[in-house]
């Protein structure tokens, strides 16, 4: 069963709503429907659209690439050459090619036999070992992108889904199993257009740019953990529009509710830069900038904290609801969707 998030908190687990399999696939196709996506796997446009890495061989099988991506240079190494196809699939969004000089990160994948399995991914900071070169490729995948997410400058990264609506941003910030894929994946189906599902990518105007990874959709496991669907929901559009960084409408801080509806109250400029202090990746190395730039998006954008139902009923109450009209009262909706005031409602 596709699970929609699993709210955690004061010291207890909520299981929030499930998804049962029928629903869960008819969000999802709805999303291709709307993308023109038809396959699971990364489209082979998303391949295309990034000149390949400049490859540097050392010795018979061992190759060495470096790539920037959003002004952090990370390096790769490789003892295994026919890693390479599985790698650049892992590549964080928006990776570009460079010289392999003064990296800020180096990554090397190594076969060296030892305590937790034979494959290696190591760093200057890890030494991560795995039964698996799989295993490793998903160590990476993490790595790579929480490194650059904490230093990339000057830009700033919130945990936060993106999508495009009406020449603007919807920014879903929230943390993992808060629902943000399954609410960003309803979003694309109800006819947004998909930024990212992950990190919300934020310049000091508090403009929002891509970071468009393939959706990841947990399902649930008979053992009680989770897995992992990747799900593709790019365009052809993505080359002209989607380039382009947004200004951002309305940040979303949405928690799932037991009741079945959605509702949100609008915070005022402080409440809303600290609601999101704790969704920034790099606020406490880099508090001050941290600061100027989510002040400069809370000014400019509505903020709203709330709890949200069913995934789909919430992107159309998300996408039709005009945010700057509810300054100071509480707007929800039903769970077809419509839009009603709730003044009594405790905070």
């Amino acid at each position: 069963m596709l699970m929609d998030a699993d709210a955690r908190g004061n010291g207890r687990t909520v299981q929030a709503m499930g998804l049962d399999e029928a629903r869960a696939n008819a969000l999802v196709d709805a999303a291709r429907r709307r993308t023109g996506v038809a396959s699971t796997e990364i489209d082979d446009r998303e391949r295309r659209r990034t000149d390949p890495p400049r490859l540097h061989r050392d010795g018979e099988s061992e190759l060495s690439f470096a790539i920037d991506v959003f002004g952090v240079r990370i390096g790769v190494s490789l003892a295994d050459a026919s890693l390479l196809n599985a790698v650049v699939d892992r590549l964080p969004p928006g990776w570009q090619p460079a010289e392999f000089a003064r990296l800020d990160e180096h990554y090397r994948f190594e076969v060296a036999p030892g305590p937790g399995g034979d494959y290696a991914l190591r760093t200057g900071q890890f030494d991560i070992r795995r039964s698996s070169w799989e295993g490793a490729l998903e160590a990476f995948d993490s790595l790579a992108e929480d490194y650059v997410a904490e230093h990339a400058r000057p830009w700033l990264f919130l945990h936060a889904g993106v999508v495009a609506w009406r020449g603007q941003a919807i920014v879903l910030a929230g943390n993992s199993f808060s629902g943000k894929s399954t609410l960003v994946t309803a979003l694309v189906g109800a006819g947004a257009e998909y930024y990212s599902d992950e990190f919300a990518v934020l310049d000091r105007n508090g403009w929002v740019h891509p970071y468009p990874r393939r959706i990841a959709l947990r399902r649930s496991v008979r053992d009680g953990g989770w897995e992992h669907q990747r799900v593709s929901v790019t365009t052809d559009r993505w080359s002209s529009a989607l380039r382009q960084p947004l200004p951002v409408g309305v940040v979303a801080l949405l928690s799932y509710g037991d009741y079945g509806n959605s509702w949100a109250k609008c915070l005022d400029l402080a409440s809303g830069v600290m609601a999101l202090c704790s969704h920034t990746v790099a606020v406490r190395q880099r508090p001050a900038d941290a600061f100027a730039v989510l002040g400069t998006l809370a000014r400019s954008a509505t903020v709203i904290r709330g709890e949200r139902g069913e995934a789909e009923d919430a992107a159309s109450w998300l996408l039709h609801t005009d945010w700057r009209d509810f300054q100071d009262t509480r707007v929800g909706c039903d769970s077809i969707g419509r839009v009603r005031h709730d003044e009594e409602r405790e905070s």
